[in-house]
């Protein structure tokens, strides 16, 4: 059972195989790292009950669907600014490039059956895919990312004399299988077939380069410390209210007396409660009683009669770099913006506009730390977790309708 192994046995056992698993699948980092500590919340939790190889992968696809869906809904987009190669040259940063090219299933289905070591018909359950297909499709997908990476235009050599997926099966299935065997005779006999082998080997150690290289041994460090820090106490209780507003209802959850989470009501109350528990708390109860203070504030804020807010508020969930961006958004005042590329240098970042785009964009108190404030150096709305029009509509209530242009690219 979960319940009765410590954290720290099952995090160094299984965390850095779902860190990297995440940030090969999602392009922010910060995403993936909320995803990562999202789902070790959840198998640490001790309702999860017994560990499940095949079970965890299944949790981590829907949390990747799931921000994926999230993003594209609110119409978010981080800020454009020029990115190096970065660590491993341009060839890795090709590799990147191609990797991200390939459809998110077939990335999907490759990390898993390259690295977990799930029989084919465990990733057809987990993706909902066909089981005879998936060897096909992950084979197809490989072949078609080492072409992207080698600059030959995506072309996949046709391998018409076996199955496709029968070489995939070959290179990771039992040796001794009949049709392996025939397989392996096959190879020698064609040199098709066999440059078609020597291509998906390729293929295999890109994926394995890209996969060593997507966590730096100090960046997994950091993100076990959070981890092991942010678990939950037995007990915790998150109070809860929701009430309307002119951008739509507002969720507003608190702990201690302090407020942590301000979500745009775009969800069902079973949704919200299953991205606080147990992720913020052990337990959600919804409490207006608790939450007045901060209803009373953010609709004096709406009405127009409000400029700043009294009540207690605090982070918990963030990064050390994402406080340092919500604290200086923070001091932003009211009827005023800044540029991401001045709040890339209030915390040392100059050329971080991007990295601050993506902590901003998922500020976990919105309205309150005010990233409505932030604006692109162009003159542009910018990007906002809530949706574009929510951004424009909190600009508008502070004095600055039609300022800035709508455009969030």
């Amino acid at each position: 059972m979960m319940a009765d192994r410590k954290p720290e046995e099952l995090i160094d056992r299984y965390g850095e195989k779902f860190a990297r698993f995440f940030l090969l699948l999602q392009n922010d980092p910060l995403d993936a790292e909320d995803s990562f500590r999202s789902l070790f919340l959840r198998l640490l939790d001790p309702r999860s009950g017994a560990f499940e190889e095949e079970k965890a992968y299944g949790a981590a696809v829907r949390l990747v669907r799931r921000t994926r869906s999230r993003r594209e809904r609110a119409g978010y987009r981080p800020v454009e600014v020029e990115e190096s190669a970065g660590e491993g040259g341009e060839r890795t940063a090709a590799g990147r490039r191609a990797w991200r090219r390939l459809p998110l299933p077939e990335r999907i289905a490759a990390l898993i059956r390259l690295e977990s070591g799930l029989s084919p018909e465990a990733v057809a359950r987990v993706l909902g895919w066909e089981p005879e297909r998936v060897s096909a499709r992950i084979e197809r997908g490989l072949l078609s990312f080492r072409a992207a990476a080698a600059g030959v235009g995506g072309k996949v050599t046709p391998t018409r004399i076996v199955p496709r997926g029968a070489l995939l099966d070959l290179r990771l299935g039992p040796r001794n299988e009949a049709r392996s065997a025939k397989t392996e005779e096959a190879l020698h006999r064609s040199p098709p077939l066999a440059r078609a082998q020597a291509e998906l080997d390729e293929a295999i150690v890109l994926v394995g380069g890209l996969y060593r290289s997507a966590l730096r041994a100090g960046d997994w460090k950091r993100m076990r410390r959070r981890l092991l820090r942010e678990l939950p106490g037995d007990g915790a209780v998150l109070r809860w209210d929701r009430f309307p507003s002119p951008l739509g209802d507002l969720y507003v959850g608190a702990m201690e007396g302090a407020v942590v989470r301000i979500v745009f009501g775009d969800l069902s109350e079973e949704a919200w409660i299953r991205s606080v528990v147990p992720s913020l708390a052990a337990e959600a109860k919804r409490d207006p009683k608790a939450l007045q203070p901060a209803r009373g504030q953010l609709g004096e804020y709406f009405e127009g009669k409000r400029r700043a807010f009294t009540f207690s508020w605090r982070l918990i969930g963030v990064s050390g770099f994402q406080a340092s961006v919500l604290d200086a958004c923070a001091r932003v005042p009211f009827g005023s913006v800044r540029s991401y590329k001045q709040i890339a240098r209030d915390v040392g970042k100059s050329r971080g506009m991007r990295a601050v785009g993506r902590a901003l964009a998922r500020n976990p108190i919105p309205v309150v730390i005010p990233c409505h404030r932030i604006i692109s150096h162009t003159g542009r709305v910018g990007g906002f977790s809530g949706g574009i029009f929510r951004k424009e509509k909190l600009l508008a209530l502070e004095g600055m309708a039609g300022l800035f242009t709508g455009d969030a690219g």
